[in-house]
């Protein structure tokens, strides 16, 4: 059997780290949720970091994605590690209404029906 990629402890705390920052966001930045997933390597030691930020629907996207590169900016210039953004728009305290995947706009919401 070969090598099978996994995550050190090392990769998983710095993720927890960064999430961190953004939950330390005052409330007008628009902060709903984030999730930042090391990805498994061979060596365990995470290059690449997927981050899931949903952020207030009356921001757009790519103010979502200025926020990441704002948050992230010293991890991101140093090319050390590959950052994967997903954003999402939504609603404080309605998940259950989030929408319906990274990058929607509000004519898709229109469409599906919101």
């Amino acid at each position: 059997m070969g090598t099978i990629p996994y995550v050190s402890e090392h990769s998983a705390r710095l993720a927890e780290e960064w999430e961190r920052r953004f939950r330390d966001l005052p409330p007008s930045a628009g902060v709903l949720f984030v999730g930042i997933k090391a990805c498994p390597e061979l060596t365990g030691e995470s290059s690449i970091y997927e981050v899931r930020l949903g952020i207030c629907r009356k921001y757009e996207e790519a103010t979502g994605t200025a926020l990441v590169k704002h948050v992230l900016g010293e991890e991101i210039n140093s090319r050390k590690y590959r950052i994967q953004v997903a954003v999402y728009r939504g609603s404080r305290g309605s998940a259950g209404d989030a929408i319906a995947g990274p990058h929607s706009t509000q004519e898709d919401d229109r469409n599906a029906g919101r």
